[in-house]
């Protein structure tokens, strides 16, 4: 048997911030394993988003093989997009490879897992759950010992207030909600045993995307986690190891992309004849907006009802009524089958290709797909900053050059945007492509952090060349387990002591088969009875 972990992911963190604050004396904790342990950059997925970087993370696999790419997922025969959840997810996790050996997991805030796996341990899910108000624990019965113990206690922060122009600072709130996550995970971390416990906090992502100029705001979300991180150096044992990962960087930005306005400027997309770009967000007279119904909704406490009828199968104009009146409505306002490919909503930069057979009402033929692939590759390098006449595409990649595996929802062109700008779904009924942010200055970046402190692991700075994929494979390495040959990740062999971490046994990793015959039996046993 191997050693245990401790994992503590802290959404969004940068080195390009932690590291001046280190060297002022603001973190000890970073510095402590930064001067004990191992540390360096790790990159993201393409582009880096927090659903399928977080999914890589715990599974081991590109997205390709997990089938997560974004918030959003386009529903069967449909144009319209609904929430992923962990139903989608097509890989085996971590903490089922850690059941299936007998070994036993607690797992807090962990993000786009909702609904919970049934596993040898605990579970609480994070971002992506509908609301507190859900079955959001397994086992079922844990949530009310959670909210008993910690009242407030949450799975997100309702910063969609933020997005809608609500008057409310959740600031505060934020802080709030994360000190209770802290306690909890402290009060589990002493309680519990465990071979692997992992908490993830998402308040420095979300202070970074809205609070990125506010410094004294954002250094205390990372003080708060720093904190914590200091109290797990001293009270770990020399059978744990302690690490720390992020899913990706945060940078600022300036301005938002409609990729959509320019696939339609470019001829790519249409919209229906006769309708005019002069609709202003929300509706006019006297009736409220989608904008404000929503917001009315979250204050009342209403977000699990918002969740559900976001997922739910009510006919699409009802939908269309009562939310975000930009975001859908360009759904309905498109020409779809004059319309050669679209910008896939809440991906970070995809796009596909209109294809028949593929999408509701397809126009482009598979012998032309590859020909309107590089025809819009082609153009899209040429995306100008209309204030500033600079180009805004870092990267332009072929969907199926990024990722690699059975998932019928590899996008076909994925664009990574330069610094400073946003690509963004939706539609600017303005006509404009580009727009100056005016709420969210922060955003994600390529590189995450990653840093390992505890005894058999080396002292190095600064490691290059790390991947989200490789800390599932590093973690069950760690445990003494074996590899699945199914996970595209590597252990981080140059940061453990040879000696302490080399395989367990010399049987061959699991193929792909024996892990999916695992996360069915899984489902099979009471772990009820081992609680």
């Amino acid at each position: 048997m191997g050693k245990k972990v401790i994992l503590i992911g802290v959404d969004g963190a940068t080195w390009d911030l932690i590291i001046p604050w280190v060297e002022q004396g603001e973190l000890p904790a970073f510095q402590k394993i930064m001067s004990h342990g191992s540390w360096g950059k790790l990159q993201s997925t393409i582009p880096p988003l927090s659903p399928p970087a977080w999914t890589s993370i715990f599974t081991g696999t590109n997205p390709g093989k997990h089938n997560i790419f974004g918030f959003l997922k386009r529903k069967k025969d449909s144009y319209f997009v609904t929430p992923i959840s962990s139903n989608d997810r097509e890989a085996v996790p971590l903490w089922k490879y850690i059941s299936g050996s007998g070994r036993r997991s607690v797992l807090l805030n962990i993000p786009f897992s909702y609904p919970p796996d049934k596993i040898n341990g605990i579970m609480t899910t994070g971002l992506g759950t509908p609301s507190r108000d859900s079955d959001f624990t397994h086992p079922k019965d844990f949530k009310k010992r959670l909210l008993k113990e910690f009242p407030e206690f949450d799975v997100d922060f309702n910063e969609d207030l933020i997005e809608l122009g609500s008057d409310r600072d959740p600031a505060d709130h934020i802080i709030k909600i994360t000190a209770s996550q802290i306690a909890a995970a402290k009060k589990l971390l002493v309680e519990e045993e465990c071979d692997l416990f992992a908490a993830v906090f998402r308040s420095t992502d979300v202070v970074q995307h809205y609070y990125w100029y506010q410094e004294e705001m954002v250094l205390k979300t990372y003080k708060q986690i720093d904190c914590f991180m200091e109290w797990v150096q001293e009270n770990l044992r020399p059978d744990q190891i302690l690490m720390i990962c992020s899913d990706h960087g945060f940078a600022p930005i300036h301005t938002n992309i409609y990729v959509n306005n320019w696939l339609e400027r470019a001829g790519f997309l249409s919209l229906k004849k006769g309708l005019k770009k002069k609709k202003k967000k929300g509706t006019s007279g006297v009736l409220p907006s989608a904008e404000a119904i929503q917001v009315m909704m979250l204050k009342m406490g209403l977000k699990n009802l918002v969740s559900r009828l976001k997922r739910s199968s009510l006919v699409e104009p009802l939908i269309r009524s009562l939310f975000s009146s930009d975001r859908v409505q360009y759904l309905f306002d498109i020409d779809w089958e004059r319309s050669k490919s679209y910008f896939l909503d809440g991906s970070f930069g995809m796009i596909n290709i209109n294809l028949k057979g593929r999408e509701p009402k397809g126009c482009i033929s598979k012998k032309d797909r590859e020909k309107m692939i590089q025809i819009i590759m082609r153009k899209a390098r040429d995306i100008k900053d209309a204030a500033s006449g600079g180009m805004v595409i870092e990267e332009i990649f072929r969907g199926e050059d990024v990722y690699h595996g059975q998932s019928s929802r590899i996008p076909d062109i994925v664009l990574v945007s330069k610094e400073g700008y946003n690509l963004v779904g939706g539609y600017n009924y303005s006509g404009e492509i580009t727009e100056k942010v005016e709420s969210r200055f922060g955003e994600h970046s390529k590189y995450g952090i990653f840093a390992l402190q505890g005894q058999g692991v080396e002292n190095k700075k600064d490691i290059d060349g790390l991947e989200v994929y490789d800390i599932s494979p590093t973690i069950m390495r760690v445990l003494g387990m074996d590899i699945p040959r199914s996970m595209d990740g590597k252990v981080m062999g140059e940061v453990l002591d040879h000696k302490l971490f080399s395989s367990s046994t010399e049987k061959p990793a699991l193929e792909v088969e024996e892990s999916l015959l695992i996360s069915e039996h899984i489902g099979k046993i009471d772990w009820k009875k081992k609680l």
